[in-house]
């Protein structure tokens, strides 16, 4: 099943609270929050977690390397199966 993301142009208000954060969050609409703020309070506890680990001491590839190395071992070997070659595994970047 399909969740429909709301219309970027809506006028509803809560939708369109969320979506002005996640502009000034990405410089850009993702779907993801277009979806997220269907009925419910998703959108913005998402985007409070963004902001929260912007605000950490990781920079933003440390933060993707970490969330890498705590997938599922399957999940974990597919991403870094996406990575570039030559930038060895995500737990030899964060050794390194």
């Amino acid at each position: 099943m399909r969740i429909d993301a709301i219309d970027k142009d809506t006028t509803d208000p809560s939708a369109t609270s969320s979506f002005q954060r996640a502009r000034a969050l990405f410089g850009w609409l993702p779907n993801t929050i277009r979806v997220m703020a269907r009925g419910s309070a998703a959108a913005d506890v998402y985007l409070t977690a963004v902001e929260l680990n912007s605000s950490g001491c990781l920079s933003t590839v440390e933060r993707e390397l970490v969330a890498v190395l705590t997938l599922d071992p399957g999940l974990r070997r597919a991403a870094e199966r996406l990575l570039p070659l030559g930038m060895g595994t995500a737990r030899e970047r964060m050794a390194g």
